[in-house]
């Protein structure tokens, strides 16, 4: 991708240093990641001294590239944020742009699955969307993030989100067919208005405080929003009433 062209400071370690971990660490490829406030200890977690180290560096990758951008991420934060050492992050992942796209990969993966998780009424479809959203603020950091570096002719995974997104319009089509949604408009601009709807306090949660006066992690505006999303869609379902 070409927000990540720009090559990593550090230079790329050989596999077989990955390999060879025991010599700076144990066997698992934890090693002596440098110790730093902003970054984690570079310890392993108490309550779970044998992680995945795939998932946890990937958990550790989408907080740094949220916080930094692609561009400022470096490999060793990651590391030691996840708690393991550089050169098993570069075995996993070859590089920091194969690092961002396993992220987003991972991430949509989870957007995958609420999807297949809807229920079946139109409003607690929004609220379902709703609390993904709300619990997953990195995703959202990223998407921006992306925005705002990306410099290729294409967005990273073009062909699968687009897989993603065409088959929530094709779910608006059928909403629409069925009245619970407005007939007569275009399905794929009546998604991208309803995506707005429910992502905008996940994406600029700033925006929805200053116009709630409620931060968007306080039950009260959860409740408020939730429950403004299903009367939403009760009049999305029945315009006239």
């Amino acid at each position: 991708m070409a927000a990540c062209r720009e090559l990593d400071s550090d230079a790329e370690p050989g596999l077989d240093d990955a390999d060879s971990a025991a010599s700076h660490g144990d066997q698992s490829g934890r090693g002596h990641a440098p110790s730093d406030p902003k970054h984690g200890s570079g310890r392993p977690r108490k309550s779970d001294p044998r992680p995945d180290s795939r998932s946890a560096i990937l958990e550790a990758a989408a907080e740094e590239f949220a916080e930094r951008g692609v561009d400022g991420t470096r490999m060793e934060h990651v590391a030691a944020r996840a708690g393991f050492n550089k050169a098993l992050v570069y075995k996993h992942f070859g590089s920091r742009e194969g690092l961002f796209e396993a992220v987003l990969d991972a991430k949509l993966a989870g957007r995958q699955e609420v999807l297949r998780r809807l229920p079946d009424t139109m409003g607690e479809i929004f609220v379902a969307w709703s609390r993904a959203n709300l619990a997953d603020p990195s995703f959202f950091k990223l998407i921006m993030r992306e925005a705002l570096e990306h410099r290729g002719p294409e967005p990273v995974r073009k062909e699968d989100r687009q897989a993603y997104y065409r088959a929530q319009i094709e779910m608006v089509r059928e909403l629409q067919d069925s009245g619970k949604l407005p007939a007569g408009l275009e399905p794929k601009y009546l998604f991208l208005a309803l995506l707005a709807v429910v992502t905008l306090p996940a994406l600029l949660p700033q925006i929805a405080a200053l116009v709630s006066d409620e931060a968007t992690d306080d039950k009260a505006f959860r409740d408020g929003w939730h429950r403004f999303l299903r009367g939403f869609a009760d009049r999305l379902s029945a315009p006239n009433q």
